[in-house]
């Protein structure tokens, strides 16, 4: 349900120098200077915009692993990325880079999203239903974007020194002359939430297309940005605001299992539709997944077949997500649910985080198989919270950030180890390796960018 964008090439410098250094090559634009509200929508409606969202954090998760003969077909970032090392060039990062294309680049997305913004400042229809919506969009694009590098380039929230830690830069306006340095973690997720609750007040409930964000969404990123930052009290809230408008759940029972891929693309549980960039396949076809998280799913759980095909050599492949093999990083309303539960959890609402888990599982279960479980204390219930959680949402983006907020409260801490050639590599919690490198373009393009520490 994509319309064509009215910028088919940009090629811009983001946090620039000068004039005279945008780029190696110029901004092309093609067609009309986008000047309506129907322009803008156009502009946001082009699949880049939910296709190829940050990916490495993914890869450097523990949810899969790949054979030495698929690691050295690997690009060079990938690898990086998979071993927790700068060993290799690390350049032309999609989750990063700048250049607008169909495989990726946050900084172009959110180059989109500012020339919306400043763009209807001037535009005819200020204050309607349809300006609102795409404002909106634009807004909740540009923090969608924003949070996703935020959990990549910058440290994991720490409200003792969020004010003095290197975040991401910032750039909220379309024009490429203006020189962005790196804001502090703190400046970050102020900006995030700032644009998150303006695009929840002008959004509407449910949107034409799941392509498109809506208020539903805009909890759901909300409650998604609170969890990763721990606080549980502001995700819970979220997560429970998102389900009062959107509680559509999918019941595993009633899916095609002799289909290619079970779940249908935009089914009836997908809030806000995004993917991860699929790169070379190596969290989508590629992947094996990790045979004791495997060996977690109960026999008559249909996520095991769902997710999963068992192969001859019980190696396990990855069958499908919520949208084909690609590697789904939208919004959903199990994610809320699970959000819910965890957080009841931690506040010590026992029962309450358990019924949202019974109320996950009887959809996931065969029918008439499952029996709801209780839990004796509260901690009995975030044990379990937690292991649904990952496997619900294996290979959706999400694991990353759990690891880095169970690395910094230390009680679900782990150490993570690959073994590449013959070599062990190690992350341990708590490393400098949880945040990854500003990409090495990145900052000889823009040297006042600074490098995070240990790399």
């Amino acid at each position: 349900m994509r319309k064509s964008i009215y910028i088919a090439t940009v090629c811009i410098l983001l946090f620039g120098c000068t004039k005279d250094k945008w780029f190696d090559a110029k901004q092309t634009l093609v067609q009309t200077v986008p000047q309506t509200v129907a322009d803008f929508q156009a502009i946001l409606d082009n699949v880049v915009m939910d296709y190829a969202a940050p990916y490495l954090p993914e890869i450097a998760s523990d949810d899969h692993y790949v054979t030495d003969a698929v690691f050295n077909t690997l690009p060079a970032n990938e690898k990086n990325a998979y071993t927790w090392t700068h060993d290799l060039p690390y350049t032309t990062v999609i989750d990063w880079t700048t250049s607008l294309s169909i495989t990726g680049g946050t900084y172009a997305r959110v180059y989109l999203c500012n020339l919306t913004l400043d763009g209807l400042k001037t535009a005819k229809g200020a204050g309607t239903a349809d300006y609102n919506n795409v404002k909106g969009q634009a807004l909740f694009y540009r923090a969608f974007n924003y949070h996703s590098i935020l959990q990549e380039y910058a440290p994991v929230y720490d409200s003792a020194k969020a004010a003095t830690q290197l975040g991401v830069p910032l750039r909220l306006e379309s024009d490429l002359n203006v020189s962005v340095n790196r804001s502090t973690v703190k400046e970050s997720y102020d900006r995030v939430l700032a644009d998150l609750s303006e695009a929840i007040s002008l959004l509407p409930v449910t949107p034409a297309y799941k392509t498109r964000p809506s208020k539903a969404a805009g909890y759901a990123l909300m409650a998604r940005l609170y969890l990763n930052v721990s606080d549980y009290a502001d995700a819970g809230k979220y997560a429970d605001s998102c389900l009062a408008v959107y509680p559509g759940l999918l019941n595993f029972n009633t899916l095609n299992l002799t289909a290619t891929y079970p779940i249908p693309n935009y089914s009836d549980d997908v809030i806000f539709q995004n993917i991860l960039n699929p790169g070379s396949g190596i969290i989508s076809f590629n992947a094996k997944i990790d045979t004791a998280l495997y060996n977690r799913y109960d026999a008559n759980d249909l996520r095991k077949v769902v997710y999963f095909t068992l192969q001859a050599d019980k190696s396990v492949n990855v069958r499908g997500s919520h949208f084909s093999n690609a590697p789904f990083n939208g919004l959903t309303a199990e994610e809320m649910l699970l959000i819910r539960a965890e957080c009841r959890a931690r506040q010590g609402q026992t029962a309450a985080a358990m019924a949202d888990i019974n109320t996950l599982l009887r959809s996931r279960y065969k029918t008439g198989t499952y029996v709801d479980q209780a839990a004796a204390t509260a901690d009995d219930a975030l044990t379990t919270v937690l292991l649904e959680r990952r496997k619900e949402l294996v290979l959706s983006g999400q694991r990353w950030s759990d690891l880095r907020r169970f690395a910094r409260e230390g009680r679900f801490a782990k150490t993570l180890t690959r073994t590449v050639a013959g070599k062990t590599y190690t992350l341990e919690p708590g490393s400098f390796k949880y945040v990854f490198p500003i990409p090495d373009d990145a900052i000889k393009l823009a040297p006042q960018l600074q490098q995070n520490p240990g790399w």
